[in-house]
């Protein structure tokens, strides 16, 4: 028992180790905000310099800097030049620099556009605190002549070598040790003979969302578990050890076998969410778009309806919900209404925080080597918000932390957050439903339900709604920070879907077999419903974000700001119901498909992981794209891929283990 725990505690605790040792994570680029170009010392310097160069030389400079290009009339501002020419030129620095400015257009007259440009600059002319002197370069190297600068919004990022310091080559030795220990058990097993088979007798145990074998209440997010009954002579360091065999983690993985009380449809819910959470995070990236006003027009038409709008979370604080009564209320009546709330909470604890905190450790110390180019700073603020932030995420209150976007640490992991918060609360909910019964469970969900929509609506009518996740400018920018700081992230205003998959998990536990006989006319009229809802709130604020909007007023973005995520959990409780009491046809057989459930057995590392393989791909781009729909959906593709090729390995070699040592440790905790 002792040495399971220790080496459990091991995995999860080496991390915090590793940030706590020298060499925190320095950003790859300084954020300078200066408007003077001063003419001390620095100034002379660098004037010499320049002015000592070749023509060779300042020809070098000038071609690696950004320089006007076609499309400025369809919004194409971005002058980067070339990232990787600079970074040839010996003793030379890259920098990205952001300011307004008046550009001459023919026939159109000067024009304020907010500017972005590449910069290729000697190393003397870099100042101490990080900036260059701009107004130098942009008279000696832009060649720019149709833009006029003004200094009321400027911003320098220059680029840094982020070596590997001594906390990246820790987590690169603690990586390597990982993937050595998953090899030698691998092997282990191999040369025993048992596979799984001989030595161990496979018994599946939470490994379906089911309510015979007691599902994890993560289960939309987390994968099935597999345990091995091994011999007595097998002996605890083997059990210890076939816990990192790939071959048994793997099997795990892709184990397709279902029950009679599988909620089998519950696996293409889930995976159909992440891609849309998935499709959503890909187009808000800071893609560099050189045709941004076509790509304005793309999103007013196609971004409220299908890109802006991801109610993906909500679906997994549904289906959270309904799994945490689900698997309980079973084991709650076989144990006469006793739990023992200490292991239900720190198993909770144990299966989802290894994963998460493996993520954060690898994306702080390494994701800065990963890849490079004029906006690479803005992949790797993240991994510099987790140097300083990381234990906000181990405690699961990183919601209600962090006044800035570029002081959070994994953006998305907020939802964690906030479902380990309801779940600290759940045991009120179905201790009510186990001794008062369903009315009583469903007179506090409505309690709890109005309270939330009340307090979502008074915050929104102090801190204003913003509609779409894609803020064109400055003040649309700082208006959606606040709306997530104050709104979107909180639990209060996020818990109605939560309590109805509650309400909904207890329905299913006490009529998993029943057949209702729904008249077909009102089945018809409840689909219809359902789907009026879902559309509803997916599509009203395009009202608010076509060319010619329609500006809702402070009532309006109060009703739906507050109701949107109830009228949603609605819709998707309908799915489910419909789903299990067989009234979905179609629609149940495509969520019910076994393809689903491999990729659903890796979903929570595939959330975790994602946003940081979206923007490896975007930000390692030296040249602005010309946008289109097919360059979406190619990112999309290309981005779902590789999340779940990561999220696997990531599972077997991290999330599998953690979870099979902690199964031996109970097994071994209640033999005691």
């Amino acid at each position: 028992m002792g040495i399971t725990w220790f080496i459990y505690l091991t995995v999860l605790t080496l991390d915090v180790i590793v940030w706590c040792s020298p060499g925190k994570i320095e950003r790859s680029f300084l954020d300078r905000h200066d408007l003077n170009a001063s003419s001390d010392s620095n100034l002379k310097r660098c004037q010499n310099t320049y002015k000592n160069l070749t023509l060779e030389q300042k020809a070098r400079y000038i071609d690696a800097s950004g320089k006007p290009g076609s499309g400025i009339y369809g919004g194409n501002t971005l002058w980067y030049g070339s990232y990787s020419e600079c970074q040839k030129i010996p003793n030379s620095r890259y920098c990205w620099t952001r300011f307004l400015g008046y550009v001459a257009l023919p026939k159109i007259g000067k024009e304020v556009q907010l500017i972005e440009w590449g910069v290729c600059t000697p190393n003397d002319c870099i100042k101490e605190d990080g900036g260059i002197f701009f107004d130098f370069f942009f008279q000696n190297v832009s060649g720019i002549s149709i833009v006029t600068p003004i200094k009321i919004y400027f911003q320098v990022r220059c680029a840094e070598d982020p070596g590997y310091t001594a906390s990246a080559v820790v987590t690169i030795i603690f990586c390597g040790l990982l993937v050595v220990l998953c090899l030698l058990a691998t092997i282990a097993e191999i040369s025993s003979g048992s596979n799984g088979a001989s030595k161990s007798e496979r018994v599946e145990n939470d490994k379906h969302i089911s309510m015979e074998n007691g599902s994890d209440e993560k289960t939309p997010l987390l994968p099935n578990i597999t345990t091995n009954k091994v011999n007595k002579n097998d002996g605890t360091i083997y059990e210890i050890m076939n816990s990192f065999s790939i071959i048994r983690n793997v099997n795990t993985i892709l184990n397709t076998n279902v029950r009679k009380h599988d909620l089998t449809y519950l696996h293409g819910i889930r995976v159909l969410s992440l891609f849309w959470i998935v499709l959503l995070h890909v187009n808000v990236q800071a893609f560099a778009r050189e045709n941004r006003k076509d790509f304005a027009h793309f999103e007013r038409k196609f971004a409220a309806m299908v890109l802006s709008t991801a109610y993906g979370v909500d679906t997994f604080f549904v289906l959270s919900g309904l799994l945490v009564v689900y698997t309980n209320m079973s084991k709650k009546v076989k144990n006469n209404g006793q739990t023992n709330w200490f292991k239900y909470y720190l198993h909770r604890f144990c299966r989802l925080t290894p994963t998460l905190m493996f993520w954060i450790l690898f994306v702080t110390k390494l994701k800065q080597h990963f890849g490079a180019g004029p906006k690479w700073f803005q992949a790797i603020d993240s991994a510099a918000a987790c140097s300083d932030n990381w234990w906000t995420n181990l405690l699961y209150l990183n919601n209600f932390f962090h006044e800035l976007p570029d002081e959070v640490c994994l953006g998305q992991t907020w939802q964690l957050a906030a479902d380990m918060q309801f779940f600290i609360l759940s045991p009120f909910f179905f201790i009510i439903a186990y001794r008062f019964g369903f009315r009583r469970l469903l007179g506090v969900v409505c309690v709890v339900i109005l309270a939330s929509i009340i307090v979502t609506a008074s915050l929104i009518a102090h801190y204003g709604y913003f509609s779409s996740q894609s803020a064109a400018s400055i003040n649309d920018q700082v208006k959606f920070n606040t709306y997530l700081k104050n709104i979107y992230v909180k639990p209060y205003c996020r818990i109605p879907p939560y309590v109805m998959g509650i309400v909904l998990g207890y329905v299913l536990f006490k009529h998993f077999s029943k057949q209702f006989k729904l008249p077909m006319k009102l089945v018809v009229m409840m689909w219809l419903s359902a789907t009026a809802l879902a559309l509803t709130v997916v599509y009203a604020p395009y009202s608010y974000l076509k060319e010619d909007p329609r500006i809702w007023t402070k009532g309006e973005n109060i009703l739906f700001g507050s109701l949107k995520w109830s009228i949603w959990g609605l819709s998707i409780i309908w799915l489910i119901f419909a789903c299990h009491y067989n009234y979905a046809g179609l629609v149940k057989n495509i969520l019910a498909a076994k393809f689903w459930i491999p990729l659903s057995h890796i979903n929570y590392a595939a959330y975790i992981v994602h946003i940081d393989v979206i923007t490896t791909l975007v930000f390692n781009i030296e040249t602005p794209l010309h946008f289109t729909s097919f360059t979406l959906v190619t990112y999309f593709l290309a981005s779902v891929v590789l999340t779940y090729l990561i999220a696997f390995i990531v599972t077997v070699v991290v999330e599998l283990p953690c979870a099979n040592l902690e199964a031996i440790a109970w097994k071994k905790w209640e033999k005691k």
